[in-house]
């Protein structure tokens, strides 16, 4: 999953007012990098995003935070597992990557519920938001 690039959602999360999102969303998407080769091509988290957000812009405005949370918590990477023969994976303590380094082969499934809540997610993000506090003074 290449988080470098600037997807639709990138554009369409700046053109929807919602840009202070943009961070956190990209360290989630990283948090889950590598798992997808499990996912079937349309389940890939860029093109799901570029497709779900497109239409944010055209929300009232007092909807678009909740369209947005909808949108990524519903991201099907959310309901991959993978563990190793000595440990789970989660990816609140490690990214996918860090722990397929550290345990070699790894088995990725999908389960019926996603591993993290959507609370905890929403949490998380809310937790990583980086809030820009600049001051501007006047001489």
């Amino acid at each position: 999953m290449n988080t470098q690039c600037q997807p639709q959602a990138y554009h369409a999360l700046l053109s929807a007012g919602r840009g202070r999102w943009i961070p956190p969303l990209m360290q989630l998407l990283h948090r889950y990098e590598g798992i997808e080769r499990a996912l079937e091509p349309e389940q890939l988290p860029l093109l799901y995003l570029d497709e779900r957000l497109s239409r944010i812009s055209q929300q009232p405005l007092k909807n678009r935070e909740q369209v947005f949370f909808d949108v990524v918590t519903s991201l099907s990477l959310l309901y991959y597992r993978a563990s190793s023969k000595i440990s789970n994976w989660h990816p609140w303590n490690k990214t996918f990557l860090e722990f397929e380094r550290r345990f070699g082969t790894v088995f990725i499934w999908q389960a019926w519920t996603p591993q993290v809540s959507k609370q905890d997610i929403v949490k998380w993000m809310l937790a990583n938001l980086v809030e820009s506090h600049h001051v501007w003074h006047s001489a």
